[in-house]
């Protein structure tokens, strides 16, 4: 087990850094466009779904039952995650930032 928890840990960094490249390309061609930011997003993630269902010959519901487990394991872990409040940056992840950069910025926050 241990060894598929490291594969585990591994993929979803690469995940998290995957989709804030995405964001940030998306972000780059859209500008100030909500709509079409979401629309490209939803359209470059529902490619890769379908590409990594494809490769890995598995059905939909596979998938979606691991997005689900994702989405209790991330609320256990904060259970603000999906209050809907973005931060300032929505699409900062604070990638590569220290603990001690990620506080200095909450507390520049909470003196605003």
């Amino acid at each position: 087990m241990a060894n598929s928890t490291s594969k585990l840990d591994q993929a979803l960094q690469d995940l998290i850094e995957a989709y804030a490249a995405l964001e940030e390309e998306i972000d780059e061609r859209c500008g100030e466009d909500e709509e079409a930011f979401a629309t490209s997003l939803i359209e470059a993630l529902e490619a890769s779904i379908d590409t990594a269902v494809e490769a890995c010959d598995v059905d939909t519901h596979m998938v979606a039952n691991m997005i689900s487990a994702l989405s209790e394991a991330m609320e256990s872990l904060d259970p603000d995650a999906f209050d809907g409040e973005e931060s300032d940056d929505e699409f900062s992840y604070g990638l590569g930032e220290s603990e001690e950069e990620e506080d200095l910025e909450e507390e520049e926050e909470e003196k605003e």
